[in-house]
């Protein structure tokens, strides 16, 4: 027993004794890293063995303790057919009021063949060519001088005048070139020729002069008079035209363009004295030239109506605004003077005009076409050439020119063919 307390003596010291030594010591250095030690990776647990296959007793064991299944009666549903659905009729537009009933309200399709860009078509379907060229023969009447010679004046006896001249029907041409830029417009040169007619007659009585030696007029001496008269009459122009409607048979066209007239007239007496008095003084005449330049635009309107796809009626009316220029040279040769005399005057107004026409147009082929038309011209304040003989002032010792305008009336029949390509 003695011994066992000096055991825990010399236990107790060598405890406390180390643990002094350990706390003295020096720390040691770290080791590297390769050599520091790792920390333990988690090793996942491997996956369980997959349980063994039944074997053929078990499987067939397995099927002969499962419980019968049952399968149920199928049933059966009357049959019903597809829903079917209508819809409604939207309900009809009210009537448009119509002045007759018998016709269809609004635009009838045009009765022209066309295709589909608008072009016209011949019967047999092909479209015509852009290029119509007209050549048409006139026989053409221009209005004929009228009115006295001379100043208004009482006479005792016959007094002379131009209402026996009368110009007779004269022959001329138009030519007409079309070309279609577009299939419902067009542009159009035109000139026509309307004649050189003249005319002559001769008679016998007076003629009166102012202001006399009264100053109330003289009345000639008894003469013998040959009148005569010529005229000249032509026209160009230039045209656009483009299509306004075509509805069932009717189309309607309209245009501008400018227009060029011109019309010269020559107005001739010849007197032969038979009687005693102040004037003629001898045997002598009187001569005027009349020139009327007209330039002005004018606005067109026609209507064509097809009667077949090859005839159709048409008509067309033009008026004419512009100046025309009036140029007058009168001479006159033992008068109211021995001798050769001469005067001139010249002047311009603003006149108006008008040109109408009415024809019919048949189309053989689709290259050729024949055509028939009467044109009615007529403008307004040109000067005539028996007007412009001025006795008025019989103390000059000539017979003067003066402007006293009047009216140009021409009627003319056309007939020709026109070529399409």
């Amino acid at each position: 027993m003695r011994g066992l307390p000096v055991c825990l003596f010399v236990g107790t010291l060598a405890l406390f004794g180390g643990k002094a030594y350990a706390e003295d010591a020096p720390v040691p250095p770290p080791p590297p890293p390769e050599l520091a030690p790792q920390a333990p990776v988690a090793v996942p647990p491997a996956p369980p063995a997959p349980p063994p296959a039944p074997t053929v007793e078990e499987r067939r064991r397995v099927i002969d303790q499962a419980p019968a299944t049952v399968t149920p009666a199928p049933t059966y549903r009357p049959y019903q057919p597809a829903p079917q659905y209508y819809y409604a009729p939207a309900p009809a537009p009210a009537p448009l009021t119509q002045i007759n009933s018998c016709e269809p309200c609004g635009p009838q399709p045009c009765f022209q063949k066309r295709d589909a860009c608008g072009c016209r078509l011949d019967s047999c379907g092909n479209r015509y060519g852009c290029w119509d060229i007209t050549l048409e023969g006139a026989l053409a009447s221009i209005s004929s001088p009228d009115g006295i010679l001379g100043e208004t004046l009482f006479v005792p006896g016959n007094q002379l005048d131009w209402d026996s001249v009368d110009y007779d029907g004269a022959f001329g041409g138009r030519l007409s070139i079309s070309y279609h830029f577009e299939c419902e417009s067009r542009v159009e040169l035109r000139g026509t020729y309307y004649g050189n007619p003249d005319a002559s007659t001769r008679d016998a009585g007076f003629f009166a002069a102012r202001p006399g030696d009264d100053g109330l007029g003289d009345i000639s001496r008894a003469v013998n008079a040959s009148f005569n008269s010529e005229a000249e009459l032509f026209s160009v122009e230039f045209n656009w035209w483009t299509e306004l409607r075509c509805s069932g048979h009717w189309r309607w066209d309209a245009g501008v363009g400018v227009r060029y007239i011109s019309f010269d007239e020559d107005a001739h007496v010849d007197f032969v004295t038979t009687g005693p008095g102040a004037f003629p003084v001898d045997n002598g005449f009187v001569h005027a030239e009349v020139q009327n330049d007209f330039i002005g635009a004018q606005a067109m309107l026609t209507a064509h109506a097809d009667i077949s796809d090859c005839m159709e009626f048409y008509g067309s009316l033009k008026a004419m605004f512009g100046t025309v220029d009036r140029q007058i040279d009168v001479t006159d040769v033992d008068i109211f003077a021995g001798g050769s005399h001469s005067a001139s005057v010249d002047d311009d107004e603003f006149v108006f005009g008008l040109d109408f026409e009415m024809g019919m147009k048949w189309q053989l082929s689709r290259c050729l076409g024949i055509g028939v038309s009467y044109n009615l011209l007529f403008l307004d304040n040109v000067q005539r050439a028996e007007d412009s003989f001025d006795f008025s002032q019989s103390n000059s010792g000539a017979v003067q020119a003066r402007q006293a305008t009047d009216q140009l009336v021409t009627h003319t029949l056309f007939f020709g063919v026109t070529f399409n390509f």
